[in-house]
């Protein structure tokens, strides 16, 4: 009678748990990352970061990317090794376009596995997500593995897609050098020294392939709750 009451103890402690962690919303996620960054780095570092997302705000590039209401465009994404229009996958419903740094980001980690937790309500919602990133075909086949991603998660070659969403950055040569320190070679990454980066975007495109949410913010620890976004893919199939 104790084994079986401290068995079920043990399972209800690990069932709240689990619950508990489940409940838990990507903003709070994304700021308990941040709180341990600020505390594991010196000073000077998240001074730098700091000074970089100031700046990027500041150059306005979040509110020249594309908005609701525009006709996303014509691109083609690589799925299953064959490059197919972007078309061909919102012509079936709703499409979920997650636009992230790359597998070294954390944060972006952190919203990756937030959308797998929500990925059974978008597919009973009509909805697919596609995450792109610049990282190269090996890159983006060890974030998929690695955080068990059962949804699509593709390489976007020198930003080109990005680009056509406005979303496309030089990034700063000293927080290239600083990543580089931290030991993040976006070269190796991307297979390329473009040293580009994307804002981290999230868009909801309908069959027609208007763009019926969008959200971009500069500053990288902040993005939409999946949530919101499952609420606005439920609006644009109403």
């Amino acid at each position: 009678m104790v084994k079986f009451l401290l068995g079920f103890i043990l399972l209800f402690g690990f069932a709240r748990g689990y619950a508990e962690s489940n409940s838990i919303s990507l903003g709070e996620t994304l700021s308990q990352e941040n709180k341990t960054f600020t505390e594991k780095m010196p000073k000077e570092v998240v001074e730098l970061y700091e000074k970089n997302i100031k700046e990027l705000k500041a150059s306005g590039l979040s509110k020249q990317s594309l908005k609701v209401g525009d006709k996303v465009p014509e691109v083609n994404v690589m799925l299953g090794g064959k490059e197919v229009p972007l078309s061909s996958i919102y012509g079936k419903g709703p499409v979920v376009l997650k636009f992230y740094r790359g597998g070294w980001c954390p944060y972006c980690m952190a919203e990756l596995k937030h959308y797998q937790k929500m990925n059974g309500d978008f597919k009973k919602a009509g909805a697919q997500i596609l995450a792109l990133a610049p990282d190269n075909a090996t890159q983006i086949r060890d974030t998929a593995t690695k955080n068990s991603l059962s949804y699509d998660v593709v390489s976007d070659d020198h930003h080109k897609i990005a680009r056509k969403f406005g979303l496309v950055y030089k990034m700063d040569q000293n927080v290239v050098d600083q990543l580089k320190k931290n030991g993040v070679d976006l070269s190796v990454y991307q297979g390329n020294s473009d040293h580009e980066l994307a804002i981290p975007a999230t868009f909801v495109v309908d069959k027609g392939g208007k763009i019926t949410f969008a959200y971009v913010d500069a500053d990288y620890r902040v993005r939409a709750e999946p949530s919101t976004v499952l609420q606005a893919v439920k609006a644009s199939t109403n």
